[in-house]
């Protein structure tokens, strides 16, 4: 079900808060990283004193691997936004201290000619 609220995206949801919808989202991810990494084959139930004929996938222990998967993913995004950030601020200095354009500023500390 969450891959078809996916698909049809955002637009088609604007009525629906913006915390349903990032609730949707966390959902949908957590769903297609399980299906995606096979986690209910490495999170299988064990038997034990009060079912000891348990057996088949652990779900809750495919949920709970997922969301840390999902959670140091969200943190190498974030990541990833902050060095752009810092990334784009350089060019501006470095025209600044060399007079040239933010573009020729660019292409001389990325080597693109």
């Amino acid at each position: 079900m969450t891959s078809a609220l996916m698909q049809a995206g955002r637009e088609a949801f604007a009525s629906v808060p913006d915390e349903v919808w990032n609730s949707l989202v966390d959902r949908h991810m957590l769903l297609a990283h399980v299906h995606r990494s096979g986690l209910q084959a490495s999170h299988q139930l064990k038997p034990s004193l009060a079912d000891p004929v348990a057996a088949g996938p652990d779900i809750d222990g495919a949920l709970a691997a997922a969301q840390s998967a999902v959670v140091d993913h969200k943190r190498r995004v974030e990541a990833v936004a902050v060095a752009r950030d810092a990334l784009r601020s350089l060019f501006p200095v470095v025209a600044v201290a060399t007079g040239l354009s933010v573009g020729e500023a660019y292409r001389l500390l990325t080597d693109e000619t």
